[in-house]
């Protein structure tokens, strides 16, 4: 099983966050996967538009994007594909917690556009969740031609910023 948690904002108050914390290490015992997305790393993403509306629809849309893109991967329709066991394997070496994040480019510096949008990401709060990673997962869509040098570009200065011993 895999689960998507969304903790609450830090102004929500301290009941709510430890029932969520609560609630987080429930799913920890009992999924073999949670996806843990805190809310507060939203306001990174608003460029100081901290609209509530646009931050709700800011993690829908993060939160749709993730489970689509965990989802696609698992179902093997691309070039390569992720097994559920490996997932599950990887998150148990992982304790059992994930982020995700995802970026796109176009053009002849797509590759360096993505790592640099990856690095920079508040989600993965500026690339220090890359550098503490015990794992990392790493799937990339483009088009037919897509250049093997563009996939090693990506994966390479990504790995790269992960922890030493990251599988």
């Amino acid at each position: 099983t895999v689960c998507v948690a969304v903790s609450p904002f830090k102004f929500e108050m301290e009941d709510r966050r430890r029932k969520a914390e609560i609630g987080l290490a429930t799913l920890r015992e009992h999924a073999d996967a949670v996806v843990y997305f805190p809310n507060e790393r939203l306001f990174g993403l608003m460029d100081g538009k901290k609209d509530l509306d646009l931050g709700i629809r800011t993690a829908n849309q993060f939160l749709i994007g993730t489970v689509t893109a965990l989802y696609e991967l698992l179902r093997g329709k691309g070039l390569l594909s992720l097994d559920f066991g490996e997932l599950k394997s990887l998150v148990r070496h992982s304790d059992g917690t994930c982020s995700m994040v995802h970026a796109s480019a176009e053009g002849s510096e797509a590759a360096a556009k993505v790592v640099e949008q990856l690095l920079a990401s508040p989600l993965l709060d500026h690339g220090a969740v890359l550098s503490k990673a015990k794992g990392l997962i790493i799937g990339i869509r483009g088009g037919v031609g897509l250049p093997l040098t563009v996939v090693d570009e990506v994966v390479r200065n990504i790995g790269g910023v992960a922890h030493v011993n990251a599988k």
